[in-house]
């Protein structure tokens, strides 16, 4: 291939060809354990292989491991770790290749791939970085090759070394090699390759050894591609694609420095998919580019990142500001094993003559040039997931770090705010002429400046400051402060009013609107107003021991309603910590019966969710891109052991029956026992689980229906008699089942708590959720009888106003609807009612 690749202007001295030949030997030879001393301890030495089995774990796991996990888990991904480990090292432990050496058993002598002494010593370094180099980005070949080096001692004068011709040829020439020579179909019988390497092999076999013709290298098929084929021909083209980038690339580098051409500066017929098919044919089918492409990926990042995906919520694009730095923060922590409670982030506004603009920043982590112009403008990639945040920050993620942005567009949100944008980022470990600035001009259309930052505009102990010119004042009715309003009344509300250019928006009143924002955020934030004066907004993870009030006040935004509120007090005290299986805090809540209750989902202690139907704070994850829909996280056995203690809480609070059936609901539904509450009625008698069980005798029949189908319209509102022997549940609320959304017309797929059904109730032909009210009577149903609960349900009948059934003696349906009360004087059928009798009885022995 390297001949093939040389023109009659690139020639090899013998001290050339030997490089050659020693970097083409070791340029892949590295990717084996034997080039590590210990093999396996060795890899697991490295400083990268933490962090590799934390990442394969993640994705195994679809979260991020803990330590414990990683430390008991790696048998579970350490054959991909290693395989990936040496795949990304390899480069960089060929350039060392040359110069080690392998003790032979028994000691005493050591093995040496270069033998001489003086070949290994004067030569070996060259050919390990030219073998190193085949992965380097092109430009970083005119920085390290742009000098000829003398020939060494023992050859003679012109012997020179000219290692960017040497170091084109080898990355050209394993670039190119993709014929049929690589892929014998006897070695394919014994490897048995699988998905896109299958491809591979497939598309190789089909080509041809390659030619150079007008100065391009020109690629042909042995035979046509069929329709079973058609991916591996795209692949094919993908290939070529990035052939003739690297070639095009190699040449214009060549050209730059005056060096001579190679014979190929470019692959022939790769400029559209059709040219293509020309040489490498394909059967019965036509390839043609149907790729998604992004014209114009500055609309895109604004369109998806901005209003089409959040609204009009202008809170939003702070929320992501703060999480962003909120994750900076943490991970500094860890790196630097700093306490929990160190670090902060400062939220600012001001004004100057490009008009009013918000800033937050922190003194976290910071970005360097390559992650400030490369994963974050990658629209959709997460910074923290990329390989370049993991080759920049080695053994973040192999100590736990978990970040909390992972879509890769949340700080797209800022252009909701304003289309101009500035961003001035420093490495924690960098000086401060370290620091650099991203700007994205007024003109949406135009391209963002990077530079290097100016004096006064240096970070002084590393970290990142956002500043966004807003579209609108901050407290005017499209404003960023707008929100305020919302949540306070009297001088609050006539101050925001009476102050629509927003100068004067105090620090008191940022407090309230990020305090509300991050209620359960873990690092200290701190807000500034435009005179300058700092406050405290969220002390690093104070939610936990918060007074209660002040808890539900920072939730609901300390708006006058909830002053209003004489039952908050006694909801206060019910408020309990959640506590997953390894004793951290995750929530700290209550159930409540107040309408206007105050729960909330927070994910990354920034608000996500609401929680209907609770007051005080779940942390979770979010369900959505846009983060408008948070769930939980705690698992199902600890989420019961809280639902059962609030049970016994709830009891005392209001002896309303309706009200405490209605709270017995939430408590089955997170797993919770529901004790002294009611779970169903008969009459307005409230009859709880316990008194079901303690029925002396227990009915051999039992009516329960969960909504009455009332007659006509004129007796809504009036009070059904029911039946005797029947029993009424409410149904399932809605929001009960689904995650918890802020945004009402956006439901995941992804239902709260994921609670276990037992085994005996897969056979249940009815579809009953056990985690209901009806569910709790079936229950407690099976205790009062002494009788399990499959068998309860083998005896259950429909007995709604559309159950049928067929009687095969007359073949015809009749009706399976029953009575449950009357209003009027008429009968009243249950839109879903279910017969269940006692299984130990001789009648339901005997019926089918």
């Amino acid at each position: 291939m390297a001949s093939l690749l040389a023109s009659p202007g690139v020639n090899l001295n013998p001290v050339e060809a030997f490089v050659l030949g020693g970097a083409f030997l070791v340029h892949d030879l590295a990717m084996t354990r034997a080039v590590y001393p210990f093999g396996l301890e060795s890899l697991r030495s490295d400083p990268s292989w933490a962090d590799t089995v934390a990442y394969l774990l993640s994705k195994k796991l679809g979260r991020t491991p803990n330590r414990d996990e990683i430390s008991g888990l790696q048998k579970l991904v350490e054959e991909e770790a290693v395989a990936e480990l040496l795949m990304k090292s390899h480069a960089q432990q060929a350039e060392r290749l040359v110069s080690m050496g392998w003790e032979a058993p028994g000691g005493g002598e050591f093995f040496h791939l270069i033998e001489d002494p003086e070949l290994r010593t004067t030569l070996g370094p060259a050919i390990g970085r030219i073998a190193h180099s085949h992965w380097w980005p092109i430009d970083k070949l005119r920085v390290e090759f742009a000098h000829v080096i003398g020939a060494p001692g023992f050859c003679p004068n012109q012997w020179n070394l000219d290692l960017l011709k040497i170091a084109v040829l080898v990355r050209a020439s394993d670039a190119i090699q993709i014929d049929e020579r690589r892929a014998p179909d006897f070695l394919r019988a014994i490897r048995q390759p699988t998905g896109v390497s299958a491809h591979h092999w497939t598309f190789q076999q089909h080509l041809l050894q390659p030619r150079i013709e007008h100065n391009r290298i020109v690629y042909t098929a042995n035979c046509p591609f069929t329709a079973n084929e058609v991916s591996a021909w795209w692949l094919c083209f993908d290939s070529l694609t990035s052939i003739d980038k690297e070639l095009r690339g190699i040449d214009s580098l060549l050209s730059d420095l005056g060096r001579p051409s190679l014979g190929a500066r470019g692959v022939a017929f790769i400029d559209a998919p059709q040219r293509l098919a020309e040489v490498i044919q394909t059967d019965g089918w036509t390839p043609v580019d149907t790729r998604i492409r992004v014209t114009d990926v500055a609309k895109l990042a604004r369109t998806l990142g901005g209003e089409q995906l959040y609204g009009q919520d202008k809170t939003v694009p702070l929320r992501e500001l703060i999480q962003n730095a909120s994750d900076a923060i943490r991970a500094r922590q860890i790196l630097e094993e700093r306490t929990a409670d160190w670090g902060a982030i400062c939220i600012r506004f001001g004004l100057d003559t490009n008009g009013h603009w918000v800033e937050v920043e922190d003194n976290g982590i910071g970005m360097s040039k390559a992650v400030m112009t490369g994963p974050l403008l990658d629209f959709g990639a997460s910074c923290w997931e990329s390989e370049l945040m993991r080759r920049e920050l080695p053994g973040l993620l192999a100590r736990g770090f978990e970040p909390t942005g992972r879509c890769g567009i949340g700080f797209f949100s800022v252009f909701i705010l304003g289309s101009c944008v500035q961003i001035t980022s420093r490495r924690y470990d960098d000086s401060q002429q370290g620091t650099n600035v991203l700007e994205f001009g007024v003109d949406p259309d135009s391209r963002p400046i990077f530079r290097r930052a100016n004096q006064e505009e240096f970070i002084r102990e590393g970290g990142t400051r956002v500043r966004v010119w807003l579209k609108e004042p901050p407290a005017g009715k499209r404003g960023l402060a707008f929100p305020l309003g919302g949540f306070f009344t009297g001088d609050d509300a006539t101050f925001l009013e009476t102050d629509p250019v927003g100068r004067r928006i105090s620090a008191i009143h940022l407090e309230k609107l990020c305090s509300w924002l991050c209620p359960s955020l873990n690092v200290n934030l701190i807000v500034e107003d435009f005179a300058g004066h700092r406050r405290l907004a969220v002390s690093a993870s104070d939610w936990k021991t918060l007074p209660p009030k002040q808890l539900i006040l920072r939730i609901v935004g300390g708006g006058g309603k909830y002053a209003d509120q004489s039952l908050w007090p006694l909801v206060e005290e019910n408020l309990r910590p959640l506590v997953d299986g390894r004793g951290n805090i995750v929530g700290r809540a209550c159930i409540s019966h107040v309408e206007a209750s105050a729960g909330v989902v927070t994910v990354g202690g920034l608000r996500s969710g609401v929680a209907r139907g609770f007051a005080g704070i779940f942390t979770g994850y979010s369900a959505l891109a846009s983060r408008y829909a948070g769930v939980p996280q705690i698992d199902a056995e600890h989420l019961s052991q809280w639902a059962s203690e609030q049970a016994g809480l709830l009891s005392k609070l209001t002896s309303d029956g309706a009200i405490r059936m209605n709270l017995a609901r939430l408590i089955r539904h997170c797993g919770g026992d529901t004790g002294k509450l009611p779970i169903a009625n008969s009459n307005l008698v409230f009859v709880t689980a316990l008194d079901i069980k303690a029925w002396t005798p227990p009915p051999d029949r039992v009516l329960v229906g969960v909504e009455p189908r009332l007659p006509d319209e004129k007796a809504a509102g009036t009070q059904i008699t029911l039946l005797p022997g029947v029993l009424m549940v409410p149904e399932p609320s809605p929001e009960a089942f689904r995650s918890f959304c802020r945004d009402t017309t956006q439901f995941p797929d992804v239902f709260w708590p994921d609670q276990p059904q037992p085994p005996e109730f897969l056979r249940n032909r009815f579809g009953l959720n056990f985690w209901s009210l009806m569910g709790a009577v079936i229950e407690a149903l099976s205790n009062a009888w002494r009788t399990s609960i499959v068998d309860v349900l083998r005896t259950t009948r429909l007995a709604c106003a559309n159950g049928v059934a067929l009687d095969e003696s007359k073949n015809e349906y009749i009706s399976l609807a029953e009575p449950i009360g009357e209003v009027n004087g008429q009968m009243v059928m249950s839109r879903d009612a279910y017969v269940f009798r006692n299984p130990n009885t001789t009648e339901a022995k005997s019926t089918p």
